[in-house]
């Protein structure tokens, strides 16, 4: 499943898609940022407001006559549109969002993977007095963190070994 070998994006490409989320901003209105007092105090339609904003609207497009005289039956069925617009691009940012991030988590742990075998060669050589490696060696050590053991792990090692005795 892990791919192991990542090609970087050529600078156009990089430039591409830089470009692209450029334009998709550009395209999209804006309010300004919300802020977090913003976000708790405005409603959320989930899926019961959901239903109920689209029988709002299904009633008004049949009997505009029953909306109160300052709410445009058009501005609500706009403003509806937009949301369901706005949903439907955030599932697919999303879904490139997780690509990217994915992307990411797999190159990442590839290139620290790959250094740390690096590493590793690397203090075998200054093990074996190679020249020029002691020092690439005590510049790398002071980066290098070993993964640790969990507790649980060396716990149920103890755990065996006393009970092996």
């Amino acid at each position: 499943m892990e791919k192991t070998n990542y090609s970087p994006l050529s600078p156009e490409q990089v430039s591409g898609i830089a470009q692209s989320v450029a334009d998709l901003l550009s395209n999209l209105p804006t309010n300004g940022a919300l802020t977090v007092t913003d976000r708790r105090r405005l409603s959320k339609l989930g899926p019961n407001s959901l239903q109920f904003v689209q029988q709002t609207v299904d009633i008004a497009k049949q009997n505009p006559g029953l909306l109160p005289g300052f709410v445009s039956k058009d501005d609500l069925i706009g403003t509806f549109e937009f949301y369901n617009q706005m949903l439907n691009l955030h599932l697919q940012v999303k879904q490139l969002e997780r690509l990217i991030s994915d992307l990411k988590m797999e190159s990442g742990n590839s290139a620290y993977s790959k250094s740390r075998i690096a590493y590793h060669s690397i203090k075998k050589a200054a093990d074996n007095n190679v020249a020029g490696a002691l020092s690439v060696y005590d510049a790398l050590k002071t980066r290098f963190k070993p993964s640790r053991r969990k507790k649980e792990d060396s716990d149920a090692g103890m755990e065996s070994k006393i009970s092996a005795a």
